[in-house]
Formats: C-alpha cells, structure tokens, sequence
C-alpha cells in the first residue's frame, strides 16, 4: 500500500492532482482517489489499478476486457456475442489455446435434446472471407494429426462436413496436403479395429441425388498418375456393385522379366456383349469328340448364344459341331486328330446389354474450358464431329443447351491456406 503522511501533503481543493515521490517512483495521487484497494483474499495486501496491463494491478474494463452484464466476456470487442467473443486482426491467429500435456486443447461439449440429434455444434468455424478459413488444424514437425474427429455415438460421425449453398460447386468436407513425400494424404480415412463390421468403410461416399451424372467419390490426377488406387492384401482392390465404364483401355500390369525400367501391358478384348469363354485341346476317336462343359461355365452363361470354333493340330482334317449345349459339345471329323476349341457364350442376366445408349460419359461440365486433354486425339476429335465440342475443343454452347448440360465457369484447384 502506498503509505503517505497526510501532513506532509500540500493544501489542494477537491479533484485537484499532486505530484509525490515514494519509493523512489513519481505517482500521481487525487484526493478523490484510494491509492489501493484491501485484498479480501489475502488480508494485509492490496492491489493497485492500471490502465496499461500490468502484472499485479487491477485493470478496467474497456475494449480490450470487457464482461456485460450479462456475464459475457468480450476480448477486443465490447459487444460479446457468446460467452466467450474474441475478436481482433492478427495474421498469426486471434486466438492461440495451448495445452502442454496430452489433453485437448480445445474440447467442446455440446448438449443434446432427448431422443434427437443434437441441438448444437461444440465448435462452429464460420468465414465469409474467400482465402481465409474457418477452422484450421495444423500439425507440427512432431505432431501426427492437425483435426482428429472421434464419435462414440450409434448414429454420430468424427469429423462432418456440410456444404449447403445450392448453387456452388464448393465441398462439405476439404483436404489437402502439401508435402511431396510418399504416401502423403489431403483426406485418410483409417478403420483401426482388426474385427470390423460388413461393408465398413475407411472413407465412403454417397450421393443422394436422383438424377444422373452424380459422384459418390470423385478421384482426379492432373498429371500422369491415378485418379483412384486400391490395393488389398487378399480380397478385390477395386470392387463395382454396378457396371464399371472406361473412357481408355482396360489393362492388366505385369512386370518386365529383364528391363526393370519398363512393364508390360495388356489392354481387354472388347465387344459388344457381355461374353464368356472356355478354351482348350481335345482328339477326335472314330471321328467323334465330346467336351464336357466346365461347371463354372456353365453357372455363368445363357442357355442360348453358343459358338464354337475348332482348328485341327498337326494335319488336316474336316471338323463340324455335331451338337451344343451348357452340358456337352460334340464334335466330328472325317479324319482322327488333335485339335484346340475355343467355346464363346454369353454371360447370364446380361444378354440384353445394349451398346448404344445415352450419352453420360462424355459430357463437358466447363464454359470456355477445352475439354478431353487426358484423351488420344483422334477421340477428342469425335466430339467436334458430333457436334459436342467447338473446334478449340472448348464445349460447344449450342448443344449443351440442347440437351440440358449445364455449363459453370472455370474453377481453379482450390488451395487451402495453411501458412498460420
């Protein structure tokens, strides 16, 4: 406490400054004003007020500290609009919670309402500024994860997105990365129970919409690498519930046996039904051969659309199919000789494929963007002849209108800004 004889002070009239020394510091006292208020928590100690922050000293309320009267508490704004507002223009975050053990250091509890979903969200990030972000995790040199989401709810998910404006082509849930070392990820989902459930899903995709043209999960490159990969140690790596299209070839990958620089591919025979086959050698005795259908293809193909074809080995010979069926074929010779036969049929439920129908693969989505570059020419060129393309290759305008595509404007990668 500031300790003065009163006696020693000059005559002054009310609100009327003086200007003392104590302690060997310059204070300025009014007669109006305590010099210190009585600690009720430590008796014996006072405290002193500042303007200026200061460690010790009581400091009023203004913009920079301000509580309402309702309770609630505003950093750099006197207008709080939540228990806790904290508002300001800092490039290097407005708010900067640290925690150095290992807890949360953000933990937000949300209420529910019995038997609904709940009423609230702990966290809400929301921005209006284009370049900025609303919620940003970031992960140091040492950390593992910049945002983990985690439910223990029957119905409740970790980490949701939303993405509500109709008209925009923006996503409820953006990942990126920027590292340039392998296996880096701007979204991984990871299901960690060894015993999971069917069908669980490390990331899924559903789209609800009804109409054509949706993506349940959309995978692009913009170089030379892979839209979407899979692998699995010994299940499918790439499993289609539906029909499974390709704008290119259809290949399988096998290794070069002497140059490590180069692989080998082969691309699927292509045709304009959904075939099956079985193929193999067999020898005419007496003129006559019977080749018994293998099981497995006979579970898979159609009663009807049975071919044969047989080339004689090592002479000539005249061969002829006596009968067919899904049990046996029969063959016949003028002469006894060895032969190979090749059996095409067609795959069950499927002989009413149609080959020509509505176009849904080749549809541009961008105004004045060329469209296709990832194709051989000599496609690209098939869309300016039917009238899909402009001669630049940007989509032709006429015909989208025509057929009801929609057209947006060309929208560059997005980037998150991460440098906080």
């Amino acid at each position: 406490m500031l300790s003065l004889a009163l006696a020693a002070l000059p005559l002054v009239t009310p609100f009327q400054e003086v200007r003392v020394r104590a302690r060997d510091e310059s204070l300025i006292v009014r007669p109006d004003c305590a010099d210190s208020l009585a600690d009720q928590a430590n008796p014996g100690n006072c405290l002193q007020a500042s303007t200026v922050p200061t460690l010790g000293m009581l400091y009023p309320l203004s913009e920079h500290l301000f509580v309402d009267p309702g309770g609630y508490v505003g950093v750099g704004t006197t207008l709080p609009l939540a228990p806790l507002h904290v508002r300001g223009a800092d490039v290097g975050g407005v708010l900067t919670v640290q925690n150095d053990g290992f807890g949360s250091s953000i933990l937000g509890l949300g209420a529910s309402l019995p038997g609904l979903f709940p009423s609230g969200s702990p966290i809400t990030g929301v921005t209006d500024d284009p370049l900025e972000n609303a919620v940003v995790g970031l992960a140091g040199a040492n950390a593992y994860i910049g945002v983990a989401g985690s439910s223990y709810a029957t119905l409740g998910s970790g980490v949701a997105g939303s993405m509500n404006a109709l008209n925009s082509p923006t996503e409820g849930v953006f990942g990126q990365t920027l590292s340039r070392v392998a296996n880096a990820a701007g979204v991984r989902g990871l299901v960690a129970d060894t015993l999971p459930g069917p069908y669980s899903a490390a990331v899924h995709g559903e789209n609800l919409g009804a109409q054509g043209l949706g993506i349940g999960v959309w995978g692009q490159h913009r170089g030379a690498g892979w839209g979407v990969y899979g692998t699995s140690a010994s299940g499918i790596a790439i499993y289609a519930g539906g029909d499974l299209a390709a704008a290119g070839t259809k290949s399988f990958v096998q290794p070069h046996p002497t140059d490590a620089s180069k692989e080998i591919r082969f691309v699927c025979l292509e045709g304009n039904e959904s075939g099956t086959y079985f193929r193999g050698r067999s020898r005419t005795l007496d003129g006559r051969a019977e080749i018994e259908v293998p099981e497995e293809f006979r579970l898979v193909s159609e009663q009807d659309g049975l071919t044969v074809l047989s080339m004689p080995i090592g002479a000539s010979a005249n061969l002829w199919v006596e009968s067919l069926d899904l049990e046996r074929i029969v063959i016949r010779g003028d002469v006894d000789v060895e032969f190979s036969y090749f059996v095409n049929g067609v795959r069950r439920g499927f002989a009413d494929h149609q080959s020509i129908v509505d176009n849904e693969c080749w549809v541009p989505g961008e105004r004045d963007v060329p469209y296709g570059t990832q194709y051989p020419q000599a496609v690209r060129d098939l869309l300016i002849e039917n009238g899909t393309l402009n001669a630049d290759y940007t989509p032709n305008e006429t015909t989208a209108a025509r057929l009801g595509w929609e057209l947006s404007e060309q929208r560059e990668p997005r980037r998150a800004r991460l440098d906080r």
